[in-house]
């Protein structure tokens, strides 16, 4: 028993000071394999109501790459970029801020450096300071996230926070931050994670504790926030239910989507019953029947000319509302394309409205709102030339995509100006899905006639039954053409009287 007892002294002797030695080495190899420009981040005294923000510069010290992710113990303290990666020997930067909105007095919370993998060096940074709310609040910052091709969201910026401002009698500055941009949908994410909320909508003001999500809810409590913040004191905002993290994600307002859709499926279907697109349509038919086409092969026709119409006209619309996007960046060059807009619809409307007049009094060719002859005549001679072809599908492929350029002389009065007013307006629905739902309308008609031939209707009735409607048409169109006239005016008017108001120096 003596001699184990010696024998256990003797290896802890031993065994002890290398532990240490090991630790110590771990310790100092960690240390060195994450090197930081600071040892802590002292902020000092920090008015309330203030963003403060500071830069870091983070070292690999050791021989492997690192993979680091980069956390903090709270919201109001957060990192951009929140990871990076690392080669032996380099060095990047990141941006720390700090928001000092809500509870005064000290403050100590950590940053922690680890390794993506879980089994690499870590690294905690402390930051500690003070709010200090014992003078008047006269300026207060928050974050906004949002997508800088959204109009409404420019209008918030230019419009709804001046505003604020001189309704609350503070100066407010905005963090903003462009959600197109993937780092920064992250940490847009990461953060109302914090806040104990999911990331289900957009845009989206942070300020403190308090997370605001969607137009609506920005709408609704945006003021009493900021009022609450600039008197030094945190509000209690009741969150959405469907942000709540013990859910499922949803995204977008279900009943600003079924609003926005149906004026969408309206324009399509007026669209496609154009009475460019059907003439074009029955005269294809009839040449059709002249050709000796059987029903399979109209339905094939019908098939490939559907889809061709649709696909083509999708690209078009695809590329002319990434146009106007690019275009509406900028407010100002953006209020004059939607000036441009609601003259030009205005304009349509009125000559809708001649046209409607004109066919009620069977002056067929004084219509205004059609193709010209030369183009009518380009469409039926791709028309006589494809029909007959042997090899259907080509033919058809071919025709259906001349039709579709050509005709957008005439159907582009309203497929354009319903594109340029969409830009403008608030929805949650992707573009994409948007345009496809417009295609899908546009075409219907088309698919409707194509299956009415099929089973039997032949071109005469056909022509028949659309002269006999050709004027409600034209009407339902003045209609549409004025109520989008009416959607640009109520979404301009405010920036409209901003301009104004900044040009007459009010």
């Amino acid at each position: 028993m003596h001699r184990m007892r010696a024998l256990a002294r003797a290896l802890a002797r031993i065994a002890i000071p290398l532990w240490l030695a090991l630790f110590a080495a771990t310790a100092a190899w960690a240390a060195d394999a994450i090197s930081l420009s600071d040892k802590e981040w002292s902020a000092g005294t920090i008015r309330a109501g203030r963003v403060v923000e500071k830069q870091l510069s983070v070292t690999n010290g050791g021989k492997d790459e690192l993979k680091l992710e980069i956390d903090s113990d709270t919201a109001r303290l957060s990192v951009e970029p929140d990871a990076l990666q690392l080669a032996p020997g380099a060095t990047a930067f990141i941006k720390l801020f700090f928001d000092a909105n809500g509870n005064a007095g000290d403050f100590s919370y950590r940053l922690a450096f680890r390794a993506k993998d879980g089994a690499g060096p870590e690294k905690t940074f402390p930051v500690n300071g003070k709010i200090d709310s014992s003078s008047k609040i006269t300026e207060v910052d928050f974050f906004y996230y949002f997508a800088s091709n959204c109009h409404e969201c420019l209008d918030f910026l230019n419009i709804t926070v001046p505003g604020l401002e001189e309704k609350l009698g503070v100066s407010l500055n905005v963090w903003e931050r462009d959600v197109l941009i993937p780092a920064n949908i992250g940490l847009y994410k990461h953060k109302v994670k914090q806040l104990g909320q999911k990331a289900n909508d957009l845009p989206s003001v942070i300020i403190g504790d308090t997370v605001l999500q969607g137009y609506d809810q920005i709408d609704r409590e945006l003021e009493r926030v900021l009022a609450s913040y600039a008197a030094g004191t945190v509000p209690a905002v009741e969150a959405n239910p469907k942000n709540v993290l013990d859910g499922n994600a949803a995204g977008g307002s279900g009943s600003d989507d079924a609003l926005a859709v149906f004026p969408v499926i309206l324009a399509g279907l007026i669209d496609g019953v154009n009475p460019c697109v059907i003439s074009t349509l029955i005269f294809l038919l009839a040449y059709l029947a002249f050709a000796g086409r059987t029903k399979k092969q109209v339905l094939i026709i019908g098939v490939v000319y559907s889809l061709v119409v649709f696909v083509t006209y999708y690209l078009i619309g695809l590329g002319f509302f990434q146009v106007i996007q690019a275009l509406t960046a900028f407010p100002p060059i953006a209020l004059v394309i939607q000036i441009v807009l609601w003259v030009v619809l205005i304009l349509f409307g009125a000559l809708s409205i001649h046209d409607f007049i004109k066919i009620r009094q069977n002056k067929v060719k004084e219509v205004k709102l059609q193709l010209s002859d030369r183009f009518k005549d380009r469409i039926r001679k791709t028309i006589r030339t494809q029909a007959a072809s042997v090899t259907i599908v080509a033919s058809t492929i071919v025709v259906a995509f001349t039709v579709t350029l050509f005709e957008l002389a005439c159907t582009g009065q309203i497929y354009l100006p319903t594109i340029t007013a969409l830009v403008r307006t608030r929805r949650h629905i992707s573009d994409f899905i948007y345009l496809g739902i417009y295609n899908l309308a546009f075409i219907a008609p088309l698919v409707l006639v194509f299956f009415l031939t099929y089973r039997g209707m032949t071109s005469q009735k056909l022509t028949a039954f659309f002269q006999k409607h050709m004027a409600l048409v034209k009407l339902v169109t003045a209609v549409l053409f004025f109520g989008l006239a009416a959607v640009v005016a109520i979404i301009n008017i405010p920036l409209l009287l901003v301009y104004i108001s900044k040009l007459f120096g009010n």
